[in-house]
């Protein structure tokens, strides 16, 4: 399994800090261009949405806001039982 961060941020230099500082060791995408980014258009993703994609890409699961984080858990356990 691998864990990929696409992030909305404007701010490089501060998403860099957040990382380090929160020590995420896994690979982060960002382009600096917000909300209007490709990736953000294609996924319809916002702050606070979490998706978990499957073998094949397709996605598995996705929610959003502060339980998300709880909901993917779940779905990632259900996904490696399979």
């Amino acid at each position: 399994m691998v864990l990929v961060s696409v992030s909305i941020d404007e701010d490089l230099n501060a998403l860099r800090g957040m990382v380090a500082r929160r020590g995420l060791a896994w690979p982060q995408i960002c382009d600096g261009k917000g909300p209007k980014t490709e990736i953000a258009r294609l996924f319809n993703a916002g702050p606070g949405t979490h998706y978990v994609l499957d073998r094949v890409g397709s996605i598995a699961a996705k929610h959003k806001g502060s339980k998300g984080v709880e909901k993917i858990g779940s779905a990632v356990a259900e996904l490696l039982a399979r």
